[in-house]
């Protein structure tokens, strides 16, 4: 027997903690698996270890990066997964907030373990701005796969391959232009690809588990 609206609702709102506790632990989680996999290519290319401090580094930028992404857009799942336009707004707004704070962290704990400036690359504002709209049809799209009640790990691992490959390409060309080259490239090429995807499961499993919860 299907419990009275009135009844889902406080269900719904208790399950919200647990949706994005579950959001906020797995990001992070990515953010590490993300910089272990960029670290084996970047060993792989280079014959040999690399010095493990820009990784630190490194490993600071992706994991904040990550969860403030994630997180922005598991509340948006839960909180507003009927209107698509707002999870796009969320999207649109969290991922240059979230790029900029990683950014500063990163150059933060670059100055602390002595880590070399950073060379120059595309513009900030770009990169800032193309993500932002990266993460704007990003939550536009998963506002309304969240509405499907058949939506599956296959639909979302499309979505964030897709993200990954149409935006991802176009900022890796970016860095590519401003002359990066070799393992450089390739981990950043392989990040931008990888993240969405990474993402898109993430936000899967704290849908799959509200959808759960409230059958």
């Amino acid at each position: 027997m299907l419990a009275p609206p009135e009844a889902a609702l406080p269900a719904a709102a208790s399950d919200f903690p647990r949706r994005i506790l579950t959001v906020a632990w797995m990001s992070i989680l990515l953010g590490f698996a993300i910089e272990a996999l960029l670290l084996a290519v970047a060993t792989g290319m280079s014959g040999g270890l690399v010095q493990p401090a820009p990784f630190v580094a490194d490993l600071v930028q992706k994991v904040s990066w990550s969860f403030l992404v994630c997180l922005g857009l598991g509340i948006g799942t839960s909180v507003v997964k009927a209107r698509p336009a707002a999870m796009g707004a969320l999207g649109f707004v969290a991922a240059p907030v979230a790029f900029s704070i990683a950014k500063a962290l990163h150059k933060g704990m670059g100055a602390a373990l002595g880590v070399a400036g950073v060379v120059a690359g595309p513009s900030t504002f770009l990169i800032a701005l193309l993500k932002a709209v990266e993460y704007g049809v990003f939550g536009v799209v998963l506002g309304r796969v969240s509405q499907k009640p058949g939506a599956g790990l296959g639909l979302y691992t499309v979505i964030g391959l897709a993200i990954g490959v149409v935006f991802g390409g176009a900022i890796t060309a970016l860095i590519a232009q401003a002359g990066a080259t070799g393992s450089g490239l390739a981990t950043k090429a392989i990040n931008e690809l990888i993240f969405p995807l990474g993402c898109s499961l993430v936000l899967y499993v704290a849908d799959a588990l509200g959808r759960n919860t409230a059958s």
